[in-house]
C-alpha cells in the first residue's frame, strides 16, 4: 500500500474546513481589489465573511454529507484522521453547517437593497445556490452515471467556476450601487470598461483555482487509483499535474496583470507565479493545506501592498 503524505501543523485547520474556507473567502477579497469595482470596507467585510460561512458549511458537509448513506468510500480512505475526526460528530457538524448558511443568508440580505422588493434580497440566495451547486458536483457517491466530479476535466473546471463564480457575485454584490441583479449591470456599464475587467478577473481567478485543485488532488492521488476515481494526478501522474498548474497559473496571473485597472493585477501575477514556481519545485510530501493558505497570503499582501501604495 502506499504511504499517505505525513500531516503538517496545517493539517487540523485543513480538517475542520477552516483553510478551504479562508481560500474562498481570499478569492472574494481579490476579486473586489482586482475588479476596479468601489466596494465600501464594511460591505467588503460583509461579502468575505458570507463567503468563508458558506464555503465552511460546504466543505464540511461535503466530508459528512447531508445523510450517512451518502457518504463516498473514498473519502475515509484518503482522509483517515480527518473522518476520525469529524465522522462521530456528523450530527452536530450537520447542524452547524445549517447555522452557518443562515447566517451567510443574512449577510448577502444586507448587501443588498431592502428597499427594492424581492428582487432586492438577491446576495441572500448566493449560499443556497452554493449549496445545490456543491451537491450536484458531489452529493452523493458515485453510481452508474458519472458525477461532475467523476469527469477528469469537467471535475478541476467545475471547482474553478464554481469558487470563482461566488466570489464575482459577492463582490459585485457588495460593489455601491449595486443592491439590485440590474444595478449590478448598471454599475458595471456605468465605468469604462468595466465589464471587460470584470469578466477577465473571474475568468483569472477560475484559473488559478482550477490550478489549485489539480495540485489539491495531489494528495488523494494513491487512493483515487484504488478506488478508480477521476483525478489528473491519479491519470496522468504528479509531473504532468504540477506543469499544468503552473500552466494554468500563468494563464491567470497573466490575464490578471492585463485586465486589472492599476497595479495590483501585476503584483498579484507576480506573487501567484513565484509562489507556484517555488511550490512545484519543492514538491511538498503534503500540498492542499499549504495551496490554500497561499491564496489567503496572497490576498493579504496585496492589500498591504495597496494600502501603502495608496491605490484606490
Amino acid at each position: 500500500m502506499t504511504a499517505r503524505p505525513p500531516r503538517g501543523p496545517l493539517a487540523p485547520f485543513g480538517d475542520i474546513a477552516l483553510l478551504p474556507a479562508a481560500y474562498v473567502g481570499a478569492a472574494t477579497w481579490l476579486f473586489a481589489m482586482l475588479s476596479g469595482l468601489e466596494v465600501a470596507p464594511a460591505r467588503l467585510a460583509a461579502a468575505v465573511a458570507c463567503a468563508v460561512l458558506t464555503a465552511w458549511a460546504i466543505y464540511l458537509l461535503d466530508r459528512v454529507k447531508w445523510r450517512d448513506a451518502w457518504l463516498d468510500p473514498a473519502d475515509p480512505e484518503a482522509h483517515p484522521n480527518r473522518h476520525a475526526l469529524l465522522w462521530p460528530r456528523r450530527r452536530a457538524i450537520r447542524i452547524g453547517c445549517v447555522a452557518a448558511l443562515a447566517v451567510a443568508g443574512g449577510l448577502g440580505a444586507v448587501l443588498g437593497d431592502s428597499g427594492a422588493g424581492v428582487f432586492g434580497r438577491w446576495p441572500a440566495a448566493i449560499p443556497a445556490g452554493a449549496v445545490v451547486g456543491a451537491w450536484i458536483y458531489a452529493g452523493r457517491p458515485r453510481r452508474e452515471r458519472p458525477r461532475p466530479k467523476d469527469r477528469l476535466l469537467v471535475k478541476h473546471a467545475a471547482v474553478g467556476a464554481a469558487i470563482a463564480g461566488l466570489a464575482a457575485a459577492l463582490g459585485l454584490a457588495a460593489a455601491e450601487r449595486a443592491a439590485t441583479p440590474w444595478a449590478v449591470l448598471a454599475a458595471i456599464a456605468a465605468i469604462e470598461n468595466t465589464a471587460v475587467v470584470s469578466i477577465a478577473i473571474a475568468l483569472a481567478l477560475a484559473l488559478r483555482v482550477a490550478a489549485d485543485a489539480i495540485w489539491c488532488d495531489l494528495d488523494d492521488a494513491a487512493s483515487d487509483r484504488r478506488f478508480g476515481t477521476v483525478s489528473l494526478p491519479a491519470r496522468l501522474g504528479p509531473s504532468a499535474a504540477w506543469a499544468m498548474g503552473l500552466v494554468l497559473i500563468a494563464l491567470g496571473g497573466g490575464l490578471a496583470a492585463l485586465a486589472a485597472p492599476d497595479g495590483r493585477g501585476a503584483a498579484w501575477a507576480i506573487a501567484a507565479i513565484a509562489g507556484g514556481a517555488w511550490l512545484a519545485v519543492r514538491r511538498p510530501p503534503r500540498v492542499r493545506d499549504l495551496v490554500e493558505l497561499r491564496l489567503v497570503v496572497e490576498a493579504t499582501g496585496l492589500a498591504l501592498l495597496s494600502a501603502v501604495a495608496r491605490l484606490p
